[in-house]
């Protein structure tokens, strides 16, 4: 199984988010790291950006994007964010 990158598990266990890794089929397994998000080492977190405007980034595509230029954030993304910063410990 191909998580992201050519990181491959081909032994063990893998559980993320109450599944099974290694038993998704493709378009599971998509929706699923998509839910997860990846920072790849060497990704540059945006200095000048609060953590929520970093990790909000990530969710850009989910966004208007007038919004996302002035910063507004709907009390549901803003949760959302936080209950993403929540699992990392941040």
């Amino acid at each position: 199984m191909n998580i992201a990158s050519g990181v491959k598990v081909f032994d063990g266990h893998f559980h993320a988010l109450k599944h099974d890794m290694k038993k998704l089929k493709k378009k599971e397994l998509a929706k699923i790291i998509q839910e997860i998000g990846i920072i790849f080492k060497g990704y540059c977190l945006v200095d000048k950006l609060s953590m929520l405007d970093n990790v909000i980034s990530g969710m850009l595509k989910e966004l208007p994007v007038p919004r996302t230029f002035i910063k507004y954030y709907k009390e549901r993304e803003i949760k959302k964010v936080k209950e993403f910063m929540e699992i990392v410990d941040v």
